[in-house]
């Protein structure tokens, strides 16, 4: 297992004083150093048991072995500290494109480790709760910042102006302020925000998509004083937990001393007062061997839906529209061909729904050269949904409609087709027509 140290995305405070005004800080960075790997552990622990040293002025993430320890991948879901150890409630879940939880199960951890201890049954659950009484809500009025909520009533402190909240869409729609932005515990006078980001996909296909952001931010806020950290949450990349950890917000709980949360594998441990927090320190990394298999099967992923979706487009117009069974195989006859390509779906078309696999094919970070290529598969991608008829289907809803509306054939070119004699036809391989 690989350690490495990874620069804090972003520090931001704000002291609320009297005329303070405006006064929050932009997020600056912070300083990094390197922890060779055969001190990991050592230089860890040290971190933990420092009390007012500079080596506890760090938030530091451990990548905990789950899937290993479980057999399947999994996620810490819950988080309470007693006797003075750390118990997860960790959730491991099928291997499939559509994730069924197989276990639950308690594990003991000891802070510092990259290791996870005992195995307890679920029913062996722990007592303990860090929540707390505040909620984030979204804005009162379209434009305006989120409103910080102690139960029924306005918090003191308010809400950092410089902090953005996003509100995802869902279908159905539910709180959708809170699909994003969530409020997990609090230690004394800090609560704990957790919010999902980016404001846009790293990668996007034709029309408004949903499933891609998740949470990428976890802001410490004093409600005495209006004082904050943004920090960034380590991400973890199983394609199989790519739903339950959006579905899900990170877990939290607190100590005497430190403040513990939970996001996938990962655990950060906290100091005490989160102003004192100059660095990020990350333990513990997939292996060279999972990164190329992810990005492998995200690049399969795309490749094999966007020619899905080209296909599909063709046998819709040549099957249903056009009704040929003589030159091109309609093996469904040319009542409408049934498909699960995104093309031929109207939950993507109305509700913008991609589905979590390929949200997660789309967004997996993939250095230039594979990058180039799964532009290459999107580009394909994009000219199937914007040549797919189904937004015409939906208010022409017969094929005689659909030949009246483009009596000239095919209205859009699909790539590896060509248009002829009103119909599409396929390319040879060497691109002859």
């Amino acid at each position: 297992m690989k350690s490495s140290v990874l620069p804090l995305a972003g520090l931001g405070m704000c002291v609320l004083l009297a005329g303070c005004g405006a006064a929050a800080v932009s997020p600056q960075a912070v300083s990094v150093h390197h922890v060779p790997k055969r001190s990991a552990r050592k230089t860890a622990v040290s971190h933990l048991r420092a009390s007012a040293g500079l080596k506890a002025h760090a938030v530091t993430w451990y990548r905990l072995p789950l899937r290993q320890r479980m057999g399947q991948p999994a996620r810490i879901a819950a988080m309470t500290v007693q006797n003075h150890r750390v118990l997860l409630k960790v959730v491991s879940y099928i291997d499939t494109a559509n994730p069924q939880v197989r276990a639950t199960r308690w594990v003991t951890w000891q802070a510092g480790s990259l290791a996870v201890g005992t195995l307890m049954s679920d029913a062996s659950r722990p007592a303990g709760s860090s929540a707390s009484a505040y909620q984030l809500l979204p804005a009162a009025q379209e434009g305006g910042p989120a409103r910080l909520m102690d139960g029924p009533a306005p918090s003191l402190a308010a809400w950092p102006k410089a902090i953005t909240t996003y509100t995802s869409l869902a279908n159905p729609a539910g709180n959708q302020f809170q699909i994003d932005n969530e409020v997990i515990g609090q230690a004394g006078p800090w609560i704990y925000v957790a919010l999902k980001g980016p404001k846009a996909p790293a990668v996007s296909l034709v029309g408004e998509i949903w499933g891609y952001r998740y949470w990428n931010r976890l802001v410490a806020l004093n409600v005495k004083t209006g004082q904050y950290r943004l920090l960034a949450l380590p991400r973890s990349y199983s394609e199989t937990l790519d739903y339950p950890l959006w579905e899900n917000p990170p877990s939290f709980a607190a100590s005497a001393h430190h403040v513990y949360v939970g996001v996938g594998e990962w655990v950060g441990v906290f100091p005490e007062n989160p102003l004192s927090i100059e660095r990020s320190v990350r333990h513990g990394a997939p292996t060279a061997a999972l990164d190329q298999a992810r990005v492998n099967t995200a690049q399969r992923l795309i490749n094999t839906g966007s020619w899905q979706s080209v296909d599909a487009d063709a046998a819709f117009w040549n099957c249903y529209v056009m009704k040929d069974t003589s030159v091109n195989a309609c093996p469904r006859g040319t009542r409408y061909p049934a498909s699960l390509a995104l093309s031929q779906q109207p939950t993507y078309f109305n509700h913008g729904s991609i589905g979590f696999a390929l949200a997660w094919a789309l967004n997996l970070p993939m250095d230039a050269s594979q990058a180039s290529v799964r532009r290459a598969a999107v580009t394909r991608f994009d000219a199937a949904l914007s040549g797919s008829l189904l937004m015409n289907w939906i208010a022409i809803d017969t094929a005689a409609g659909i030949r009246r509306e483009f009596p000239g054939g095919p209205p859009k070119p699909l790539p590896g087709y060509h248009r002829k004699d009103r119909l599409y036809w396929a390319q040879s391989p060497s691109g002859e027509k």
